[in-house]
């Protein structure tokens, strides 16, 4: 079924430092590598991106957290990164043209189609609607069997059960 099929992604985190920000790339290169280092040392990386990431406010708000597809994002050593990184493991500096990044993939997904476990609330859902309806419609069948139905038309020439022909 072509309605589940879905694209390739990967989840990552991000901790940008952007050059244009301090007085030279070298000021730039010493706060990126200060924050790797407080990394190595098993701060969490969620917490130190919401602190001290340069990047947008919304992904800094997340934790840096982010998902795109393979090869999407802006800065292709980050887009390496990302798609050779083992799952969890904190990259060192990447060195894009106007800034430094530490990343740590998250997970990544194929694309394809949906996994069952990825669609068996909506299925369940579905068949859940079905029967509910399968239900409301027996229902309705056996109220009108039940129920005899007159209008002041009946029997009169305005009957609308009488055929002229």
């Amino acid at each position: 079924d072509k309605e589940n099929d879905r694209s390739a992604a990967i989840v990552w985190r991000e901790i940008l430092v952007d050059k244009a920000q301090h007085p030279s790339p070298e000021a730039a290169r010493a706060k990126i590598d200060g924050l790797l280092a407080r990394l190595r040392k098993g701060e969490d990386f969620a917490a130190l991106a919401a602190a001290e990431s340069e990047g947008p406010t919304k992904i800094r708000a997340a934790g840096g957290l982010m998902e795109t597809a393979p090869g999407s994002y802006v800065v292709e050593a980050v887009n390496r990164a990302i798609e050779s990184l083992p799952i969890g493991e904190v990259s060192g500096v990447v060195e894009g043209p106007a800034s430094f990044h530490i990343v740590r993939v998250e997970s990544r997904r194929a694309g394809g189609p949906a996994s069952f476990a990825e669609l068996q609330d909506k299925i369940r859902a579905s068949l859940r609607d079905q029967k509910g309806e399968k239900a409301r419609r027996a229902m309705i069948d056996e109220l009108r069997k039940k129920t005899y139905i007159t209008t002041i038309f009946d029997n009169t020439e305005s009957d609308p059960r009488r055929v002229s022909r």
